[in-house]
């Protein structure tokens, strides 16, 4: 969870338990044991929710490890051939465009590989006869596909992480209607006791974020 939203649990915690260390005050008052089952439930989902976002966030680190290993990989099969192709250019019309190394997206690398391969095919027995080994396209293929493998399951897990962030508003709205609720009766019930009142304020109180230095 981010750190607003910890704010706002941490501040939900502690009302859960002022309100069950007072319990005895409000037996009387069925609104507040209401609210209570609302916070105990509402507070569970936004723990389960947090331990999710963490998975998600732990596998997105690897898969983006993982990803730039294969980019790595990827590009340097690439970069031989495009080396490769400069003095075998001169022996070709109009083929000092083909085999250039693109800058830009993933998905550009994806589909520049891609023709890489369909323009190195029929020049195959040239490459090898430069010194390529003779199943550099054959590598490049597996290269290209274990690499866009992985971007999709980046995205994937890109995509996870937003949908896990997006079911914390709710949990999230019920806890504060609950508390908005609730202050009002436990601010009457404790009007003559200011020390009670005092630990109410402080608990439903939420921390304000610290100050970037």
């Amino acid at each position: 969870m981010d750190d607003r939203i910890r704010r706002e649990y941490e501040m939900f915690q502690r009302v859960l338990l002022f309100l069950d260390e007072n319990k005895n005050d409000f037996t009387a008052i069925p609104v507040v044991a209401a609210q209570i089952t609302i916070l105990q439930t509402e507070t569970q989902k936004i723990a389960d929710l947090g331990a999710e976002k963490v998975s998600a966030t732990s596998g997105a680190k690897d898969v983006t490890l993982f990803k730039g290993d294969l980019r790595d990989a990827l590009k340097d099969v690439m970069r031989n051939i495009a080396d490769m192709w400069r003095p075998m250019a001169k022996n070709h019309e109009k083929a000092e465009n083909k085999f250039r190394m693109p800058h830009g997206s993933d998905q550009l690398l994806i589909d520049t590989a891609g023709s890489f391969i369909e323009d190195a095919t029929p020049l195959k027995a040239d490459f090898i006869a430069r010194g390529m080994p003779s199943n550099f396209i054959t590598d490049l293929t597996a290269k290209r596909d274990a690499f866009e493998t992985v971007d999709n399951e980046s995205e994937a897990a890109r995509l996870e992480r937003i949908g896990v962030n997006a079911q914390f508003s709710n949990p999230c709205k019920l806890c504060r209607a609950a508390v908005d609720d609730v202050s009002p009766i436990v601010k009457m019930v404790y009007r003559t006791n200011p020390g009670k009142l005092a630990e109410w304020l402080s608990a439903c109180h939420i921390e304000r974020a610290p100050k970037k230095k």
